[in-house]
This record gives structure tokens, sequence and C-alpha cells, in this order.
């Protein structure tokens, strides 16, 4: 088992990367320093963003709650565990790119408690040979976003968006806010007007624990 986690350190605007491999006998856990958030992504950058996506949200009239965090409490868990909201209703999105240049990507919008499949559902998708997650610089280069709030309200047209059927099944959904500042509650209704959004059945495995 292969597990991911981004986390920020308290004192720190430093993403701190931990990589665990599980095997029968031992886990091992790498951990070491990535980017500083000031660096990658300046503040007005992040407030661009914002505004982009408060913009593309009042376009389509759609109801939605704009929610302020604490940017050091944007990862899902340590949001829902602060904010008190279910991790069941959060959503991650996420960046896969194609290992080969020239490189293209993709964005996964799926349930937090569920792991995508990305070598048997969204490689095929991609019609690509190997395809990894986009790393956090590509990713802000991508979007303009940082790790912790990328939304799927606000990518460049280019990009394709496969959405995990299970949310279209839920009465809201958080989604990020294109920054670690805030959040955005709203209906899974909002797939059908994101442009080059796709609901994908089977795009997710097992739940994770």
């Amino acid at each position: 088992m292969r597990r991911f986690q981004f986390k920020v350190e308290r004192l720190t605007p430093t993403i701190i990367f931990e990589y665990t491999v599980s095997l029968r006998v031992f886990s091992y856990t790498a951990r070491f320093p990535i980017y500083n958030f000031n660096e990658i992504m300046p503040k007005s950058s992040n407030n661009k963003i914002e505004t982009n996506v408060i913009e593309f949200l009042d376009s389509t009239n759609l109801p939605y709650e704009v929610i302020e965090i604490d940017p050091d409490f944007a990862d899902t868990a340590a949001f829902c565990d602060k904010y008190d909201f279910p991790v069941e209703n959060s959503a991650n999105t996420i960046i896969v790119a194609s290992k080969k240049k020239p490189k293209t990507f993709t964005a996964s919008v799926v349930r937090a408690t569920h792991r995508i499949d990305v070598n048997h559902v969204v490689k095929p998708i991609m019609n690509v040979g190997k395809v990894s997650f986009a790393r956090a610089e590509e990713t802000a280069e991508l979007t303009g976003m940082m790790i912790g709030g990328v939304t799927a309200l606000a990518l460049p047209d280019q990009i394709k968006i496969y959405v995990d059927d299970g949310l279209m099944k839920l009465d809201y959904i958080i989604l990020g806010g294109g920054s670690r500042s805030i959040k955005i509650k709203i209906s899974p209704e909002i797939f059908s007007l994101v442009p080059n959004a796709e609901v994908i059945v089977g795009l997710v495995t097992e739940q994770l624990n």
C-alpha cells in the first residue's frame, strides 16, 4: 500500500511531503520539504484565482457558500476536523500528467474517501503511456493554484475534467476555492455547468481507510 499525504508545518509555510511504503514486514516513511507556499504562489495570484472562481459561480445561478478558512487547515482531513464537515462530502481535485513529452494534463475530481484509479481508468481515457500525479510546481504553473486549493471551477480551458460519479449522489460537496484560504460548498449539479467536465463511472476504486 502506498500513501501520499501533503500537510503544512505550523510554524512555516513549507509543504511537507510524506511518502509511506507499507510491506508485509515493515512500514517506511520518508519526510522532506518540497516548496514554500509564498515562493510558489504569490498572494496576488491567489486573489485572482479566487475572483475567477466566484465570478464563474455567480454566472451559474446555482446557490453556493464560500467558507473562509485558515490556510494551515486547507488539506482535506485537517479542514474537515477543524470546521466540522463530513469527509464523505469532500472532493479532491487531482491533476494527472503523462510522463512522455509533450506532457498532457487532466483533472479528476473524486470523493476524498476513495482512491482514484489512475492506471486502469484515467490513463486509458488520456490515451497515453505512463502517467503520474503532477508535481506541485507543475500544478501551480498549469492552474495558478496551490496544492490544497486546486479546484475544477477555474481550470484552463484545455484541461479535461473527469468527475467521480459518486459525487453526483450527494446533497452537497465541498470543493477547493482556488487557494488555501477558501472552500466552496455547492450542489454537485455544478459539474453540468463546468466546461470540459465529464462524469466517469468507476473513476475511483476502493474506499480509503
